[in-house]
């Protein structure tokens, strides 16, 4: 019965990462068996209950435009995944009004600890064309962003007793990330108090660079303070995507110092609380990421945050064990 409550948790886990995500994202068993799927279905789908969407067969019409069976292409990409590791096609979905709903679904085999899962990413087709070029960066996102569902879950299950165990974990997520996520750097800075003042400051605490002259280091930095809208905007939950050249002089002076030309930071929160952010910088060109790539930074944020509190619980509670 242990087992499988765990074995719940960790599905539990991995659908509560993709929730309110601009696509769907669905859970599937090693031999193709619908687990469940992110709250972002309600909206995509336009309902009004999870009760809907106990399984998504409802909203399969019975031939695709080009008269395939519906059921049997979907049971055939999740059978090539099974066996392949991934799947990709387009599908025609249907909304519980009748009215069509064209999707691009990228399938990936994951595996967590033991248990190996199809994970299933429907994203809609009807706001914009998705180009070869998108499909294959989404591709490689959402390899890096199961890699590190992967690698987090698995580790959360083990003890994170000290701050080494924290470095590696946090070295190899941003390494998966930053690679993935055409980036020069990606970082993790927190939000702290210096003794004796009342003014918020910002500190690099983990960092991953490839190509950049310029490597930031994991140093306490100590005199640098928050712009107020880039707090506003940080505190509030939104994304910073931004050509470095365009901001104030105040941002703009820092981030050049470092040799950076476009920059995304995305903010991390933990109990609701404005904690610090992650972010990228791209040093080489002056070249804004998509959205879909902002989403993606968002969920790491999300991921990372889940870690903090982990590792910070845990070293509370080894401390009062002493």
């Amino acid at each position: 019965m242990e087992d499988e409550i765990q074995d719940l948790n960790v599905e539990n886990e991995l659908i509560a990462l993709h929730n309110n995500a601009s696509y769907v994202f669905s859970l599937y068993t090693e031999d193709c068996k619908f687990i469940n799927c992110s709250n972002s279905a309600l909206k995509i789908f336009d309902l009004v209950s999870k009760k809907y969407v106990e399984d998504l067969t409802p909203f399969f019409p019975k031939l695709q435009p080009d008269g395939s069976d519906s059921f049997e292409l979907v049971e055939k990409n999740l059978k090539q995944c099974a066996e392949n590791g991934c799947a990709n096609y387009q599908f025609m979905m249907e909304k519980l009004d009748g009215s069509q709903l064209p999707v691009c679904v990228v399938l990936k085999k994951l595996k967590i600890k033991d248990k190996t899962f199809i994970a299933s990413f429907h994203f809609s087709l009807v706001s914009h064309h998705i180009s070869q070029r998108q499909v294959e960066l989404r591709n490689k996102l959402l390899n890096a962003i199961n890699k590190i569902s992967e690698l987090t879950l698995s580790f959360c299950e083990e003890s994170i007793t000290n701050d080494s165990d924290m470095d590696e974990i946090m070295h190899k997520i941003l390494t998966i990330l930053g690679q993935a996520g055409r980036a020069d750097r990606c970082f993790v800075w927190e939000n702290y108090y210096p003794p004796d003042s009342s003014l918020l400051y910002m500190r690099q605490i983990y960092e991953w660079a490839e190509g950049v002259d310029y490597v930031q280091g994991t140093e306490l930095i100590d005199n640098i303070t928050y712009e107020p809208n880039l707090y506003d905007l940080l505190s509030a939950g939104n994304t910073l995507n931004a050509i470095v050249k365009d901001l104030d002089d105040y941002n703009k002076m820092i981030l050049e110092e470092q040799g950076i030309k476009s920059i995304l930071i995305s903010p991390v929160h933990i109990d609701d609380n404005f904690w610090g952010f992650i972010g990228f910088d791209n040093c080489q060109t002056e070249e804004l990421w998509d959205s879909f790539e902002e989403e993606i930074l968002a969920i790491a944020a999300h991921i990372i945050a889940k870690m903090i509190v982990k590792f910070t619980n845990t070293v509370k509670k080894n401390s009062h064990s002493l």
